[in-house]
């Protein structure tokens, strides 16, 4: 009786042992795939998502009876949704200040990219990691366009240079990315009000622009 009670005990304590090594190994991993903020520096060219579609459509069918005025009337269109999603986005956050809502974002889309099991991904984080200056995320362009043949859809629009121990490499979404490949979007009124689409939008692209180009990141490494 006194044995199978002993049993018992030491088989409920060894079963606890595991579930602490395991609990703490998944936090170890997790731990190792969260970067520091002095891993990298964001850059940006503009200090609001931009947007193009609405607004070039309409400037050409004006610029017939408009001449120049036409373009410019489109161009305002633009502007003044650009300042929507922008407002959107921002709304809720605890910052008003875009570059760390971008950063936001980065980190998000670098976290999600990092824990793929694949050694590019493990590569890719070990290059920034190890590099001798922080990594610096240069945006030239964050802002979404219109879907090609739908103007009710619209998709985001990344150029981003990433520079690694002075090399650097230039990547475009959704330009860089095949054809073949689907790609996330929203519809045009929702990414104006609803800034949690403007996020999910953003990060799932820019997480595929990370992924395709994973080798060639992991080159400014080697160089």
């Amino acid at each position: 009786m006194i044995g199978g009670v002993c049993r018992k005990f030491f088989t409920l304590h060894f079963l606890s042992i595991v579930l602490i090594g395991v609990l703490a190994g998944c936090t170890t991993t997790f731990e190792k795939t969260s970067l520091k903020a002095t891993d990298y520096e964001i850059k940006l060219e503009k200090s609001k998502f931009s947007f193009e579609g609405k607004g070039s459509s309409a400037g050409f069918m004006l610029m017939s009876a408009m001449g120049p005025a036409g373009i410019a009337v489109g161009v305002a269109i633009d502007e003044g949704i650009s300042k929507e999603i922008t407002q959107s986005a921002l709304d809720g956050k605890e910052t008003s200040e875009f570059q760390t809502l971008i950063k936001s974002y980065v980190d998000q889309a670098i976290n999600k990219t990092s824990l793929l099991n694949k050694k590019d991904s493990a590569l890719f984080l070990k290059a920034i990691e190890s590099s001798k200056k922080p990594v610096i995320f240069e945006f030239k362009e964050t802002g979404f366009t219109t879907v090609k043949g739908n103007q009710e859809q619209v998709m985001a629009k990344i150029n981003l240079v990433i520079t690694l121990n002075d090399n650097f490499v230039e990547l475009n979404f959704p330009d860089s990315i095949p054809d073949s490949k689907t790609l996330p979007t929203a519809n045009f009124e929702q990414i104006k009000k609803d800034g949690a689409t403007v996020e999910q939008v953003w990060v799932d692209s820019f997480q595929i622009l990370f992924e395709h180009n994973l080798e060639k990141i992991n080159t400014l490494n080697q160089k």
